[in-house]
């Protein structure tokens, strides 16, 4: 149902597109994002050698007239890519230094930590390149357990030493303390630096008005699934950044997930949707696990089960039941619903309950909460 009534509200904004050729490599370090309305990518593939995704034979669903963001707008860029090479060397470059970039958190909370272990599960980035500044000696002993360089607090000298080791410094404190933080981090900013912010709705302009002028900034609302490579990111440009900040901020984002590119006005849409969602499905898992329980399940078996037939559905909506497109939900839907049995009967009991409203409504909060901390 939540796969459902979004896809339906996204629907008219899409169209039909051919899926990739069999022969494009899905590797994040052969494509990078150009300009223009979107881009999303699958990860890499650690399960083929070339990193060439595995597509599957068509299916007897047909993909509904959505374009799959999967494939917009890449272009391939050489980065000297070797397939046996070990994963560590396929880091995020510096093409001025020849050199990876070192990326430094100022915060790094529970979203921080999440990037900071998928840039490393995923080889985007090594320990020795990766600081964060927290003020919190707990954090700062969990966070020292991944081998990164670890400073104090950004208004005690941790912004300075942060902007002196990083060439990429991701802003990830709470809203409420982005303006010390910030204010902290002003007079060391390079030109060379990169900005990224993933402080929920804080905007572009907020943060490049306590900056140098000229400061190149994007804005990122990335999810907590980055920690398993699985994020649905969006990011926007500030207005000084350039194509390649644009290049670095997608292959980064894609290394633990998806990135599209949205208009900063959506972003609210975006923190209730993709930023807050994975909370909604937990709940949802969770519902439908209890249901099951209910009716004698085991709790074990339950929650097994209720988390893969998620996973499942969302697959089967991503590959379009195996025509490699985006399939509308609905379609699915009534391909499960037969007449008179078991699952239209569970469904009559959701849209009794008003869960499709209710998901739409959570979504509608989210967005207007992160519109308030604006």
């Amino acid at each position: 149902m939540l796969l459902g009534s979004l896809c339906q509200q996204l629907r008219p904004a899409w169209h039909l597109q051919a899926p990739p050729s069999s022969d494009t490599c899905a590797c994040p370090f052969r494509e990078v994002a150009t300009s223009g309305p979107l881009h999303w990518s699958n990860r890499q593939q650690p399960q083929s050698k070339c990193h060439k995704r595995q597509r599957r034979s068509p299916g007897s669903v047909a993909s509904l007239p959505f374009t799959d963001p999967r494939n917009e707008s890449l272009i391939t860029q050489d980065l000297d890519h070797d397939d046996d090479e070990p994963t560590t060397s396929h880091q995020i470059a510096r093409p001025e230094a020849g050199l990876p970039d070192r990326i430094g958190f100022l915060g790094a909370g529970k979203m921080g930590e999440a990037l900071i272990r998928g840039f490393l599960a995923s080889g985007v980035s090594i320990p020795s390149n990766l600081s964060a500044s927290v003020r919190n000696a707990e954090r700062q002993r969990s966070l020292s357990m991944l081998g990164i360089q670890i400073f104090g607090s950004a208004t005690d000298g941790g912004a300075a030493e942060i902007a002196a080791n990083s060439d990429i410094i991701i802003i990830g404190v709470k809203p409420q303390q982005a303006e010390n933080v910030l204010s902290a981090l002003a007079p060391y900013v390079r030109p060379d630096h990169l900005i990224i912010s993933i402080a929920a709705g804080i905007r572009i302009s907020s943060i490049e008005s306590l900056l140098p002028e000229a400061t190149r900034v994007v804005r990122v609302m990335p999810n907590t699934p980055c920690l398993i490579r699985e994020a649905a990111s969006a990011y926007v440009l500030g207005n000084s950044a350039t194509p390649l900040d644009a290049s670095r901020t997608f292959a980064l984002m894609r290394s633990v997930g998806v990135a599209v590119t949205v208009e900063e006005r959506l972003m609210d849409a975006v923190t209730g949707l993709s930023g807050s969602g994975p909370a909604y499905v937990f709940l949802m898992i969770e519902a439908l696990a209890d249901g099951a329980v209910s009716v004698g399940l085991p709790r074990d078996k339950a929650l097994f089960l209720a988390a893969q037939t998620v996973v499942g559905a969302a697959r089967m909506v991503l590959e379009g039941g195996g025509n490699g497109g985006i399939a509308h939900p609905a379609l699915l839907k009534d391909h499960v619903a037969s007449p008179a049995g078991t699952t239209i009967a569970g469904i009559a009991e959701l849209e009794a309950c008003g869960v499709r409203s209710a998901f739409m409504r959570a979504v509608k909060a989210a967005a207007r909460r992160s519109e308030e901390l604006t």
